[in-house]
């Protein structure tokens, strides 16, 4: 079936096969797991660990990875190397727990483990013979529930060198892990921090598109809510938020046509964390600067 194939060539130098039955001989390997495209390798080696009178390992074969295509990953697929996804801010838990459901289930269920429950787990009877589809955003889920459910506790020391610098220099530590809890409910790398804590920018925010339609005509509704803020007492989230509601009787507006213009004058967007939370970190005397220059924006009496 096989034929007289090459173990030595001419200059000397072992073929794989012959290499890697001798390599892993001496390391006494027991198991050799592999993709599917060592099948056609496998016959050889079996000859030459019979020829060589040697122990002969388990061999198991796992389904290549395809694309969404259904073709074998390739770079034209976008695909990076590992450490590509370390390095955007993936954490290592995350991306072992996605790379091990590519062909393979769990017997319990379930979709998101770290490491010792994999280990645990983990049996080549329940390895798919059906190829694994590499899909990112599947990736990004996994990788935000791990996120989430470690929040500051687990992930701040791996996460802080990717908060932008202005955020660096505008909080201290304590309000820093304040702010990775709040993005790390929907984060699915550490790269994205920018995005996820644009909220707590702090200054007066660009305001454009929707958010500049929401501010527009608001100019009445920043002033009032400037002279409540400044005159509230404690700067806490449960405070901040019944002053919200109080501004909404005083001023007749209530959810969105409240809420949507506030934080475009705050945030410069109209999505985003709990708004009273986003005040409190933001600081009082941040809050009445955005909101006195979007009532004067707007041309209404600061």
């Amino acid at each position: 079936m096989v034929g007289d194939f090459v173990v030595l060539r001419s200059n000397g130098l072992p073929v794989y096969n012959f290499a890697a039955v001798v390599d892993d001989a001496r390391m006494g390997i027991t198991h050799v797991i592999r993709g599917e495209e060592h099948l056609s390798n496998t016959l050889r080696q079996l000859l030459l660990y019979e020829a060589m009178n040697l122990p002969v390992p388990v061999f198991a074969h796992l389904p290549l990875i395809l694309g969404a295509d259904r073709s074998k990953l390739s770079k034209r697929h976008g695909a990076p190397n590992v450490s590509d996804f370390r390095e955007r801010g993936y954490p290592a838990e995350a991306i072992v727990n996605y790379l091990a459901f590519l062909g393979w289930s769990p017997p319990g269920g379930g979709e998101i483990l770290g490491v010792e429950d994999l280990i645990r787990d983990f049996t080549l009877e329940r390895v798919s013979p059906s190829p694994g589809i590499f899909d990112e955003a599947k990736l990004d889920w996994v990788a935000a529930s791990h996120i989430r459910r470690g929040g500051a506790a687990r992930y701040f020391e791996e996460a802080q060198e990717y908060f932008p610098p202005e955020l660096r220099a505008a909080y201290p530590r304590e309000r820093l892990k304040e702010i990775f809890d709040i993005a790390a409910e929907n984060l699915p790398c550490f790269s994205r921090l920018t995005e996820a804590s644009s909220a707590f920018r702090p200054g007066v925010p660009q305001i454009a598109g929707e958010a500049l339609d929401a501010a527009r005509g608001a100019g009445a509704l920043f002033a009032a809510a400037a002279e409540s803020f400044a005159a509230a007492g404690e700067w806490k989230a449960p405070a901040i938020a019944a002053a919200l509601q109080a501004l909404g009787t005083r001023t007749g507006r209530k959810g969105r046509s409240l809420y949507m213009p506030l934080r475009a004058a705050l945030t410069g967007s109209l999505h985003g964390p709990d708004l009273s939370r986003v005040m409190e970190i933001r600081g009082r005397d941040d809050v009445l600067a955005c909101l006195r220059d979007a009532a004067s924006r707007n041309g209404d009496p600061v």
